[in-house]
C-alpha cells in the first residue's frame, strides 16, 4: 500500500480537528523533540457519534480509502472493525452501531511526523454537522536523550508548553518511572509518562489522555 491511505485518513481527521488545539499540540511536540527526546512514534485518535448508520458510515469511509487496501476487516452484528498495518504506520477504524446511530473510533499510529497544519494547506476543511460528542487525542513517544532526573524533565516539559500557561501539575511515581498531568489555565491538559528500561528511558506525552501503553 502506498501513502494514499495515510493521506486520506489524515484528511478525515482534518475535517474535525480544531486548528488552535492542533497548532498547540504541534508547537509543544516540536519543542519537546528539540529539548528532550528523539520522537519515534506519533499517535492520534478520534471518537465521535454520527447520525449515519453503521453501513452508511462504512460506505462513506470507502469513498476515501479503498476497502481492498485494508489488511483486516471484521464484521459483527453491531460492529465493523478495519485495520491496516504497514512498516511506517497502523490505521484502525472501529464502527459501532448504537440506537440507529454510529460511534466511530479512528486511530493512527505513525513513525513519521503527523502535522495537521500542513494537511490543512492541501485540503479545504469542511466540518460535518452530523458529527457529535467529538473527542480526540494525540501523543508522541520518544527516547530521552540526557540523563536528567524526573524533576528536571518535568521542568523541561513545562517550559516546552510555556510556564505562563500552566495552572498545576500532578505526579504519581511508578515502579519503573512516573506518570503525571500538566493542567493548563485554558482547561487543556497534557498527560505524560517517563519510564526507565534496561537500555534507555522513554517519554510519552499526550493530550488530553495517553491512549497507548507505557
Amino acid at each position: 500500500m502506498n501513502n494514499n491511505i495515510l493521506v486520506a485518513a489524515l484528511f478525515c481527521f482534518s475535517l474535525i480537528f480544531s486548528p488552535s488545539t492542533i497548532n498547540l499540540d504541534n508547537k509543544v511536540y516540536s519543542k519537546v523533540e528539540e529539548e528532550i527526546c528523539n520522537i519515534e512514534e506519533y499517535g492520534m485518535k478520534i471518537e465521535y457519534i454520527t447520525d449515519e448508520n453503521m453501513k452508511d458510515k462504512f460506505n462513506h469511509i470507502s469513498d476515501y480509502i479503498k476497502i481492498e487496501d485494508f489488511t483486516s476487516i471484521v464484521e459483527k452484528e453491531n460492529e465493523i472493525y478495519l485495520n491496516t498495518s504497514k512498516k511506517q504506520f497502523d490505521l484502525d477504524i472501529n464502527l459501532i452501531e448504537e440506537n440507529s446511530k454510529s460511534r466511530v473510533q479512528i486511530v493512527i499510529v505513525s513513525k513519521n511526523r503527523i502535522d495537521f497544519n500542513n494537511i490543512k494547506e492541501h485540503f479545504q476543511v469542511i466540518h460535518n454537522k452530523n458529527m457529535k460528542n467529538i473527542k480526540y487525542y494525540t501523543y508522541i513517544k520518544g527516547t530521552i536523550r540526557e540523563n536528567n532526573n524526573i524533576d528536571e524533565i518535568e521542568e523541561k516539559l513545562i517550559e516546552s508548553i510555556g510556564k505562563s500557561k500552566v495552572k498545576e501539575t500532578k505526579r504519581i511515581n511508578l515502579e519503573k518511572g512516573t506518570t503525571g498531568i500538566i493542567n493548563l489555565k485554558s482547561d487543556y491538559q497534557f498527560n505524560y509518562s517517563i519510564m526507565t528500561y534496561e537500555e534507555d528511558r522513554k517519554l510519552i506525552l499526550g493530550t488530553p489522555i495517553i491512549f497507548t501503553t507505557y
